[in-house]
């Protein structure tokens, strides 16, 4: 399920108490673990007192890398570095799994999902904590940016409820007993499914499926029925546990031990709650629904979950599924009809800035690179359309504009005023559906309309050499196209 899980790690007591849970997982699974370190020279050393309200250890990496007139030294810093990542190996993890150590440079808000992208992990796992350069604020600037533009799945958790004397490195192993998968009854969402129902068979645990509903409802009167229709506390926890209850017979099917769980309230306390019933208990949910926003989730449940449980919790990034192939006559190619070079932005620009880019060019979509070039996400004006949609796990209405909530259509001008200034990272869709210039015509158009998207980027060992859009479909149906 997962065979290479990247930890970062910052030499810190609350970076390393993913250690407890990921090591037990690791070995369950025969899966080989990269630690890393993020160096980032550039930034200025911390102060005595913000070193120890970051929880760093003496041993910490950056510790030992400024000299006597407090200049950070790069051969001190990467030493310093390797050694530490080589102490953890070598005193927290046991002989038999297959262990790496990467140290490297950069910002540790860009670095980190690159180097999981470049490793090929599959997993990235980390602790979060309150101020230190892997996770500032509340949850973590680091944290918060890995978690919402990450392609990969990233097993985060808010240390404070392990067993044992975590300063002496010795916290007790934590093994996963329990897995808490909240389904969504207002959309039909089942995202994190599949992958809660692989991870309780491979590690042998119990799988708990839980939805959350209203406490009553009124459904709006329609032309069959000028009163509306009225729904109390137990009917919508009846019609939310005959909704779970296929999905637990398969499970049991298949050999796990599956429950189902119907409760009515704040659908974030619910799962927090559930999660403190049984030890060993872990949260696996996607970061998005069926929503046209990857972020919409987050923001809302996922977001209240990651910050509020007291274990660890897995977030799925939304991924298209690749379309199984067939064989077809079609000769034409998105290189074709793709429209080469594509404008890109990156990410430390403003909306406003990469707003101006398609206007001035008069493009729909405007993929995000970073410095090297490689894609990492992409900005379309259709995420500036206005969209509404219902309350996770209810049956409310609610509006939004990006990611920002609006009592109603009258707040969506102030809302597109507000987001000018915010940087391009913070909005962009983190994940994207892509193709080559290879990919069939016929393949792509499927990937459009499965993904409901409008455009592709087009790319070549990473880096965007195009864009498809439907747009350019236009150009099969004119008299000059050969």
């Amino acid at each position: 399920m997962f065979n290479r899980i990247l930890i970062p790690l910052d030499g810190s007591e609350s970076s390393e108490s993913i250690l407890a849970w990921v090591v037990p997982l690791a070995a369950q699974l025969d899966a080989e673990i990269i630690l890393t370190t993020v160096v980032d020279i550039e930034s200025s050393p911390e102060s005595p007192d913000e070193a120890a309200e970051s929880g760093r250890t003496p041993d910490a990496p950056e510790a030992e890398a400024v000299d006597g007139n407090g200049e950070v030294e790069d051969d001190q810093v990467y030493t310093a570095a390797t050694r530490y990542l080589a102490d953890i190996a070598r005193q927290r993890i046991p002989a038999s799994l297959s262990v790496t150590s990467h140290v490297i440079g950069g910002d540790p808000k860009d670095r980190i999902i690159a180097e999981a992208i470049a490793v090929e992990a599959d997993l990235i796992a980390m602790g979060t904590h309150r101020a230190s350069p892997i996770a500032r604020g509340v949850l973590g600037s680091i944290a918060d940016r890995v978690l919402r533009t990450s392609p990969i799945p990233v097993f985060l958790l808010r240390p404070g409820n392990l067993r044992g004397d975590l300063s002496a490195g010795v916290a007790t192993p934590q093994m996963i007993e329990n897995i808490v998968v909240p389904m969504d009854l207002a959309t039909g969402s089942t995202a994190g499914l599949e992958a809660g129902t692989a991870l309780a068979t491979a590690v042998d645990a119990r799988l708990r499926l839980i939805t959350a509903t209203s406490e009553a409802y009124v459904e709006r009167p329609s032309i069959d029925s000028w009163h509306g229709r009225y729904y109390d506390g137990g009917q919508l926890r009846a019609d939310a546990r005959d909704y779970l209850e296929p999905f637990v017979t398969e499970a049991i099917n298949r050999g796990i031990n599956a429950e189902a769980i119907a409760t009515s309230g704040n659908p974030a306390r619910a799962i927090i709650r559930t999660t403190r019933d049984e030890p060993g208990s872990i949260v696996v949910m996607a970061s998005s629904g069926l929503s046209r926003f990857r972020r919409w989730m987050i923001g809302s449940v996922t977001d209240k979950v990651v910050r509020g449980a007291e274990c660890p919790v897995l977030v799925l990034p939304y991924i298209a599924r690749p379309a199984a192939p067939e064989a077809d006559s079609d000769p034409l190619t998105v290189g074709d009809i793709m429209t080469s070079p594509a404008i890109t932005t990156t990410p430390d620009k403003t909306l406003g800035q990469a707003a101006r880019l398609m206007i001035d060019h008069r493009i729909g979509s405007l993929p995000v690179v970073d410095e090297f070039g490689i894609f990492v996400g992409i900005i379309t004006d259709n995420l500036f359309f206005p969209s509404e949609w219902y309350v996770p796990f209810s049956r409310e209405r609610m509006y939004s504009v990006v990611d920002q909530s609006v009592s109603g259509p009258e707040g969506f001008p102030n809302s597109m005023e507000t987001l000018r200034h915010r940087p391009v990272q913070e909005i962009m869709l983190g994940h994207r559906s892509t193709v080559s210039e290879d990919t069939k015509l016929t393949e792509a158009v499927k990937i459009m309309m499965r993904d409901s998207v409008s455009h592709l980027p087009v790319l070549k060992d990473g880096a965007v050499i195009g864009i498809v859009a439907f747009h350019d479909m236009l150009r099969l149906v004119t008299d000059d196209y050969d």
